[in-house]
């Protein structure tokens, strides 16, 4: 019996330690890059993110996007984007595609750049992994929903 709940204890204790690593993984360091290769975002390894040095927010858990005041903006769920009201706003697939409410195709290409329509459009994401394309996709989303939203 002493045997059985020894195991028990350490069973949980593996279960815990594995859903906290989980929870708390992040993406790996990147950069969202404009014309002339002037970085346009960076994001950090802890999730942070800064553009022109300046600390805009940060992504938790892979699937959320902060402010830099910790408020949630974005969250994806199932393949879509929610905003901070729960409101499903678009599509993402695994490779960051995004097909708009108005016809537009946004995607990553083998070379790291974004394409709108099959068409270049200027930004590129840097290194080049494609498990950096959907959150690089969230967070020019994001960059664009806010500053079209706010004109």
């Amino acid at each position: 019996m002493k045997k059985l709940l020894v195991a028990s204890i350490a069973l949980f204790q593996f279960f815990i330690s594995c859903q906290e690593k989980s929870e708390k993984q992040n993406i790996p360091a990147f950069e969202i890059k404009g014309e002339n290769d002037v970085v346009f975002m960076e994001i950090k390894e802890d999730g942070t993110i800064y553009s022109n040095n300046n600390l805009i927010g940060k992504f938790e858990n892979q699937n959320t996007l902060k402010d830099k005041n910790d408020n949630v903006i974005l969250t994806l769920k199932d393949g879509f984007l929610y905003d901070a009201k729960d409101n499903k706003l678009v599509a993402i697939d695994s490779n960051g595609k995004i097909n708009n409410s108005s016809g537009n195709t946004l995607r990553w290409d083998e070379n790291g750049e974004l394409l709108n329509d099959e068409k270049k459009s200027g930004f590129k994401i840097s290194p080049v992994k494609q498990q950096l394309f959907r959150p690089a996709s969230i967070l020019l989303y994001s960059y664009l929903h806010i500053h079209l939203t706010n004109q």
